[in-house]
């Protein structure tokens, strides 16, 4: 199977202007297309239209940024351009919907973002509201997406409804603002219900994510593959259990050199009672501590069995925790890199005492250990 074909908005539009057809009448009836060495004929078809088809006759699979090439399927009389802003204008028949069905099934990646060129046209809510109102409930609109990238979007999250698919594989999310998480939250429930078995590739970051919208990724249980970096602040052994309870996870990375990890916390364990020797409670059952109580958190049955690539940078207690979870025999790729933090809290980043502090054993009266040369 061939690769997918990249088609940007900007690429589009400079295609789309290589491909226009001269309208002068001593050229010839017939030339030759600049983009696919294709040999149209001059007629009454506008040039725009002429060069919109031919980008539209490859069978190859596309990656997408915009919902652009979806729209120019439409005739000039159905697309406005007006304000720098792409809309539906007049009735689309069902002709029409059916090409732009049609090129939406060769559609593999989508990566959903902002514009950035100002000079390049948006696509406004109302556009797309349109293109919903004409899509099937119980049909995607790409029924073949199979990675979809939510990077640097902010305006055009409303376009997600959209990109709805039980085919995505891949999960991107990246660099997203604060304000994005309603729409985000609100679009993974939709996908978790629909495509919860399918998801097999989550990648998170770089870009903080609030903690409750952390919880629903993991909600994808059949992940093989997982990467975070610099999603949080920071986090707690409850998120790296969550990690180790993915036991088809085959490949993870983990970059969190600049967050907080405050480690397991064992539970408090109550107080031994004390109790004269030879009394009856002090051989009763009663008051026989549980070994259970003082054993460390019980991993999951299968823990990280299939794991066979592992790379972490953080803390040494990071690192230390969540090799604790590893169960498997197909290890193969292995990267530690520990980064020391400020705010760590780790037992052997003792902090040498400033002049004239006195020490925990000064207290005691033991003698003061002079520093080797």
């Amino acid at each position: 199977m061939s690769s997918p074909s990249q088609l940007t908005v900007s690429g589009l539009a400079a295609d789309i202007h290589d491909s226009e057809i001269s309208d002068n009448p001593h050229d010839s009836n017939i030339q030759k297309d600049e983009i696919h060495g294709t040999v149209i004929e001059s007629g009454p078809t506008h040039s725009l239209e002429c060069g919109i088809e031919l980008l539209l006759q490859p069978q190859t699979p596309m990656d997408i940024d915009s919902f652009l090439p979806l729209l120019m399927c439409l005739p000039p009389t159905a697309l406005l351009l007006e304000d720098n802003a792409y809309c539906i204008d007049g009735a689309i028949n069902a002709e029409d919907w059916n090409r732009i069905s049609d090129y939406a099934k060769r559609v593999r990646g989508f990566t959903l973002r902002d514009e950035l060129d100002a000079s390049i046209p948006r696509i406004p809510i109302e556009t797309i509201l349109r293109l919903a109102q004409l899509q099937r409930p119980d049909k995607p609109l790409f029924p073949s997406l199979e990675r979809l990238s939510i990077v640097q979007a902010n305006s055009n999250l409303s376009h997600l409804p959209l990109v709805l698919s039980p085919s995505v594989r891949t999960l991107e999310v990246a660099s997203l603002p604060n304000t994005s998480a309603p729409s985000l939250r609100s679009f993974l429930t939709a996908l978790i219900t629909m495509s919860t078995q399918h998801v097999q590739e989550l990648i998170l970051g770089p870009g903080r994510l609030p903690q409750s919208l952390l919880q629903m990724f993991f909600r994808f249980e059949h992940l093989c593959y997982l990467e975070l970096k610099d999603v949080v602040d920071h986090f707690d052994f409850t998120f790296i259990e969550r990690i180790g309870a993915l036991y088809e996870l085959e490949k993870l990375v983990v970059d969190a050199r600049n967050a907080q990890y405050a480690g397991r916390v064992d539970p408090p364990q109550p107080p031994a009672p004390v109790l004269e020797f030879g009394s009856e409670e002090s051989i009763s059952d009663n008051h026989i501590p549980d070994p259970s109580q003082s054993l460390p958190p019980k991993l999951p049955p299968q823990g990280l069995s299939r794991l066979s690539s592992i790379s972490v940078t953080g803390s040494l207690m990071l690192i230390g925790d969540l090799l604790h979870f590893l169960r498997t025999a197909k290890l193969h790729e292995v990267s530690l890199t520990f980064v020391p933090s400020a705010k760590s809290t780790e037992w052997w980043m003792a902090r040498a005492p400033a002049p004239g502090e006195i020490t925990r054993a000064e207290r005691r009266g033991e003698p003061h250990a002079e520093p080797r040369a």
